[in-house]
């Protein structure tokens, strides 16, 4: 079992299916630190699979390139954190619960259906440039967070929410 905490402003939508699904936005610095805490294993729900691994290939893709220059400006203070929320597709996180108050929240991964379903390629890269230009705690991603979901219903999730291409 993995827990990790998240800064977050989420509004609970109502409940459809079997869980409770939030829509929001986090810290992207979370969930670099999730990634850290949890390694690459959070990402084994992702229906693309582990698309971001640093190597040289990697770096040179479109999806790359742009998340990258987005956060360099940012820790450059040359581009608004603004830009990146509003311009980045979001993260979908499946997870069994979700508990704390307005703000912090802490979420208990379990199960082997649970984790990031979308979002690997932000996050990734993120945490990679991040080791040379910190990420501000100013830059947020959007999220849906999805609690308490059959396998089926994230499997499904993941699916749909799997729209961008990996170049």
């Amino acid at each position: 079992m993995n827990k990790f905490n998240l800064e977050a402003s989420l509004l609970q939508t109502p409940k459809n299916g079997t869980g409770i699904t939030y829509i929001g936005y986090v810290k992207l610095a979370d969930l670099i630190s999730a990634q850290n805490q949890i390694g690459k294993d959070i990402y084994s729900v992702n229906v693309r699979g582990c698309l971001f691994t640093g190597k040289s290939s990697d770096r040179k893709n479109r999806v790359f390139k742009g998340i990258s220059v987005s956060l360099i400006g940012i820790s450059k203070g040359e581009v608004s954190p603004n830009i990146f929320l509003n311009s980045n597709q979001g993260c979908l996180l499946m997870c069994e619960s979700i508990k704390g108050d307005l703000k912090n929240y802490e979420i208990t991964i379990s199960q082997l259906y649970h984790g990031i379903g979308n979002g690997q390629q932000t996050i990734s890269v993120a945490s990679f440039v991040n080791n040379k230009f910190p990420i501000s705690s100013d830059v947020n991603i959007p999220i849906k967070i999805m609690v308490g979901y059959s396998s089926e219903e994230c499997y499904s999730a993941c699916e749909y929410n799997s729209t961008s291409d990996d170049n």
